[in-house]
């Protein structure tokens, strides 16, 4: 490739050879500086179109300052002779250079036959370069004058995405459009260079072509005139032969060029189709998780729906693990003690706790739906409070309410061998990073996950994940709150006491059972699989989720480019805004926004 500014070595070139109009104006493009990262593909291609067209141009003045005079001479044979092998310059010798050898000598050996000779070279291969020239070089010359308007006009474009870019104060809607309309003049200048550069590539193979075509029908001509010359007329049929036999060569030669190139280019297309959500994706991957806090902020009510297709999207990548051990290793870090962590609502929490129910719907439902549905189907006798029993046997009620929680705990515990790899695998790396710091935490962290932010939640609330049909009954929750009490308690290694003297009978069930929760937490945080199914195959993350999200993320770019503002991580926004409009614009309408103050 020419680097502007530096200078070209000058090659070697034939004396006959003279620089023409393709050669000259694009030679000067490179060498101006107008053009920059011009491929080496390119300037081969211009300098073998120029060669030929000055070989062409050569030929054509020497054909026509011929007369019948000149050609009854020999040394206007020889001549004639001399610029024909000129022309095949750079052709196969074994089968043009011999075809012209034998022409010549049809020449030499017979006068009769040169004036229809010179007839013939004029109609068939005069008219085929003066064809060559106006339907093959001159749209290769504007074909290249379109990709240098489209080049410079890609070049004002980028000028003004990089001044916006540039601006302290970015403005998201103005950067959006610039990125979309660089992302369309670049698509356009590639298309352009791709037909340019396919214009002199297909220059070069319909000339060999042309000329041996031209030779085809130029011996087919002379047949009839060569049938008193039997030898001649015998070496033009087996050279006639050869010449179909090379044509047919050629033919099949260009044909596999031009499928192994179009292979090529819907390979290349397809690759980058399909990696055009890669950048999102890592953006979407950063260790702070600054752009899916921003996205979950500004959703309303879609909150849940939108992190579950983040979730998707990252576990298809491989992603989830990676991200919560990180969040993982960063909390445990960043807190001053066990007790308080994951009891938060943040980013890394809800992307936590969404990940799991997520991933542990199946293994839920297995382990607790039917005795869940059970309580609820007849939710009296749990109540242990004398202040709501309203003269109910509160013994009675607690020996059922122990029963019960027994029955779960029986059912949790027994689980272990149907858990899902992700929870192991997360359970390990939040044990082996808490007891660094906290080695009295050994057991209640992995309780605190697998119980405060699974079981628990859903035992109290299995309306909301899909356990029960409808919205349970309040007299069919009370129950259900004192169960998950219950297991919560004994997860946390806690005892009753006067907060809740009512339920100060358990603990009797938490000591007994104490012993039997830690061995399932051991047991729980072993190095899980990472080899597991994910939530979402990455054809339809790609297909589904990631366009989905592309679409709220442009619908919502103002309010989430506030929301990174706010929370001092308005770094993401370029990217964010270049990511968007190399995606290109999506159906919707963009709302703005009022800027938000930053947090300080």
């Amino acid at each position: 490739m020419n680097i502007p500014g530096t200078k070209k070595k000058k090659k070697n070139t034939p004396k006959n050879l003279e620089w023409t109009g393709v050669g000259k104006s694009f030679a000067t493009t490179f060498h101006s500086g107008k053009i920059k990262d011009v491929p080496e593909e390119f300037e081969i291609a211009t300098r073998k179109v120029k060669e030929l067209q000055g070989q062409l141009n050569d030929v054509l003045k020497t054909y026509k300052s011929y007369d019948k005079a000149l050609l009854g001479q020999s040394s206007s044979l020889n001549t004639l002779t001399q610029h024909m092998d000129e022309m095949v310059i750079e052709l196969p010798e074994d089968i043009l250079g011999e075809l012209i050898s034998t022409i010549r000598g049809i020449l030499i050996e017979t006068d009769s036959i040169l004036n229809r000779f010179k007839e013939q070279l004029q109609n068939k291969l005069v008219s085929a370069t003066d064809l060559f020239l106006e339907q093959d070089i001159i749209p290769a010359r504007a074909s290249r004058k379109r990709w240098e308007s489209d080049r410079i006009e890609l070049d004002v474009i980028l000028k003004r995405v990089e001044s916006l870019q540039k601006s302290s104060n970015p403005d998201a809607v103005r950067l959006f459009v610039s990125q979309s309309q660089h992302h369309f003049a670049s698509m356009k200048e590639k298309q352009s260079f791709e037909i340019a550069s396919d214009n002199f590539g297909d220059t070069l193979w319909k000339r060999d072509i042309m000329y041996l075509s031209s030779v085809v029908d130029m011996i087919i001509d002379l047949h009839q005139t060569l049938l008193d010359l039997h030898t001649l007329y015998y070496e033009k049929e087996e050279y006639e032969e050869k010449v179909l036999n090379s044509l047919n060569e050629r033919l099949q030669e260009y044909t596999e060029h031009n499928e192994m190139i179009l292979n090529e280019k819907l390979r290349v297309a397809t690759e980058e189709y399909d990696n055009r959500y890669t950048p999102l994706v890592q953006l979407l991957s950063d260790e702070d998780l600054a752009l899916v806090n921003a996205i979950s902020i500004t959703a309303g009510s879609e909150q849940e729906e939108i992190l579950a297709t983040v979730i998707k999207i990252l576990d298809a990548h491989k992603e989830t693990l990676p991200i919560i051990r990180l969040t993982i290793t960063k909390e445990v870090e960043s807190t001053s003690s066990s007790t308080t962590l994951f009891r938060g609502n943040s980013c890394a929490t809800k992307l936590m706790s969404q990940f799991t129910r997520m991933t542990g719907r199946d293994y839920l439902f297995n382990t607790l739906q039917d005795i869940i549905q059970v309580v609820v189907d007849d939710p009296t006798g749990y109540e242990v409070d004398e202040s709501k029993a309203k003269g109910e046997d509160i013994s009675a009620n607690m020996a059922k309410l122990m029963d019960t929680v027994q029955n779960f705990l029986d059912r949790i515990l027994a689980s272990i061998t149907t858990c899902p790899e992700p929870f192991k695998a997360i359970a390990y790396h939040l044990r082996s990073e808490v007891v660094k710091r906290f080695p009295e935490a050994n057991h209640t962290s992995v309780g605190g996950f697998i119980f405060l932010r699974f079981f628990c939640p859903a035992v109290m609330s299995p309306d909301s994940q899909g356990l029960v049909e409808g919205v349970i009954d309040p007299k069919a929750r009370r129950p259900l709150i004192l169960i998950s009490k219950s297991l919560q308690n004994i997860a946390n290694g806690l005892m009753f006491g006067k907060k809740e003297e009512y339920m100060e009978d358990m603990n009797r069930f938490i000591e007994e059972n104490l012993n039997r929760v830690h061995n399932f937490f051991d047991q729980l945080a072993t190095e899980g699989q990472e080899d597991y199914e994910p939530l979402c195959s990455l054809e339809d993350a790609k297909n589904v989720e990631l366009p989905s999200l592309h679409h709220k993320i442009v619908q919502n770019l103002e309010k989430i480019s506030n929301s990174l503002i706010m929370y001092n991580q308005d770094d993401v926004i370029h990217p964010l805004c270049a990511i968007m409009g190399d995606l290109g614009k999506v159906d919707v309408q963009i709302i703005p926004q009022k800027p938000k103050k930053k947090k300080k």
